[in-house]
C-alpha cells in the first residue's frame, strides 16, 4: 500500500478465484477521505505480473516492482484512473562487483529518493534466497559473506 495526499494505492497479488489461482495483480484506488473504492484495475494488459513493491509519486503516478518478470514499472494515470502513460524497465541486478551474475531472488520492496535513485530490497528469507554454492565460490570473499549474512539492498 502507498498513500498520497488524497489517495491510497493497494495491490492484491496472486489472488484466488474459486479453485483458480490468478497469477496477476489487481490495483485498487481508494479515496483517502471517504475510504471508498474509486477503481480496480488488472495489470494483465500492462504485462505486469506480480507487484511486490509499490511507490506512489503523487495521486496519479505510481512505480513498482514486478517480481515475476523482474521489471520496474512506472504508470501515470489520468484523473479518472485510465492510463495516460506507462513504462517498463528491465532489471539486471548484479550479485557482486564482478557484474557477471544476476541476483537470483525476488525483489520485494521499492523506494525512490528525492534524487531519483531507486532502491530495491531482496526477499528477506536469507535461508532460501542465497545464490547457489557454484556462484558463491566464484565471487569476491566480501561479496560472498555479505550475501550469506545480510538481506541485500540493491541500488
Amino acid at each position: 500500500m502507498q498513500d498520497q495526499k488524497n489517495k491510497y494505492f493497494f495491490d492484491l497479488e496472486g489472488y484466488q478465484s474459486g479453485s483458480l489461482f490468478l497469477n496477476l495483480t489487481i490495483l485498487h484506488f481508494i479515496d483517502k477521505n471517504s475510504m471508498k473504492l474509486i477503481k480496480e484495475k488488472s495489470t494483465r494488459e500492462l504485462n505486469i505480473h506480480i507487484i511486490t513493491g509499490l511507490y506512489s509519486n503523487d495521486d496519479y503516478h505510481i512505480s513498482g516492482v514486478d517480481r515475476n518478470y523482474q521489471n520496474i514499472f512506472e504508470i501515470i494515470f489520468n484523473p479518472d484512473y485510465t492510463i495516460y502513460e506507462y513504462k517498463i524497465h528491465k532489471m539486471f541486478l548484479r550479485v557482486s562487483k564482478l557484474n557477471a551474475y544476476k541476483y537470483p531472488a525476488s525483489k520485494e520492496s521499492i523506494f525512490l529518493d528525492d534524487m531519483s535513485y531507486i532502491y530495491l530490497i531482496g526477499v528477506i528469507w536469507k535461508k532460501f534466497c542465497i545464490p547457489s554454492n557454484d556462484i558463491l565460490k566464484k565471487l569476491l570473499a566480501g561479496d560472498r559473506e555479505d550475501l550469506k549474512e545480510f538481506v541485500p539492498l540493491l541500488i
